[in-house]
């Protein structure tokens, strides 16, 4: 029954204390992070175009990426057609701890998955990387596959359609142009990120064994 059913989402650690957002001077890029496999169904081909969208509307922008696959190769040739190899990293496969490091040093203004749907079943979930990001105030990009949109609603205005560089390279423009903008979602979306805490996640189970637990019948 209906009513017998209940969610309990996977969970992530948050930081304590939680941090505030990156404070951005004038001029200064905004650094960007995408930490995932460089494989297809990421979509890492239209973060790249985007890029080079907003690098030609005039934008600083420097690119991150976290993480390895088969396309590392492409990729880095695709960076170097669009002329923006200068403004991309390639880190790399970096060990969790290690990337939750730079997160906590404050590395990062801002991350960007671009996941698409292939069929057939091959999408995203609920990312965990898009969780932790938000969890240390990093606002987040991301496009609406899979059940990303259960993570970050519509109406904060940073979910975009996938494979759609230019819907992408807006939502960047957006956060690199406005200050307050960019300070206020990561606000927003590291308050939702404390919903998804594992923390709370194990709570909510507990109270659900409990309850069932004082709901079963006598022998």
């Amino acid at each position: 029954p209906r009513a017998r059913c209940r969610v309990i989402r996977m969970g992530v650690q948050c930081p304590d204390p939680l941090p505030g957002p990156t404070t951005r001077e004038n001029n200064s890029p905004l650094r960007i992070i995408c930490a995932a496999n460089l494989v297809a169904v990421k979509g890492h081909r239209y973060l790249l175009d985007a890029i080079h969208i907003v690098s030609d509307a005039g934008c600083n922008i420097q690119l991150s990426l976290a993480g390895d696959g088969n396309l590392r190769s492409i990729l880095g040739e695709q960076a170097v057609e669009l002329g923006i190899s200068d403004r991309v990293r390639f880190l790399g496969h970096l060990a969790h701890s290690d990337l939750l490091d730079l997160y906590r040093k404050r590395e990062f203004d801002a991350f960007v998955l671009p996941s698409v749907d292939l069929g057939n079943g091959e999408h995203e979930g609920v990312p965990v990387s898009l969780m932790e990001a938000m969890a240390y105030a990093i606002p987040a990009i991301a496009t609406r596959t899979g059940s990303i949109e259960e993570l970050i609603p519509r109406t904060l205005g940073v979910t975009v359609p996938d494979k759609n560089a230019k819907s992408l390279a807006q939502a960047i423009e957006t956060l690199a142009t406005n200050e307050m903008l960019r300070q206020r979602i990561a606000l927003e979306q590291r308050h939702i990120a404390e919903q998804w805490s594992v923390t709370k996640v194990a709570s909510d189970l507990l109270a659900e064994i409990h309850g069932r637990a004082s709901m079963a019948p006598v022998a």
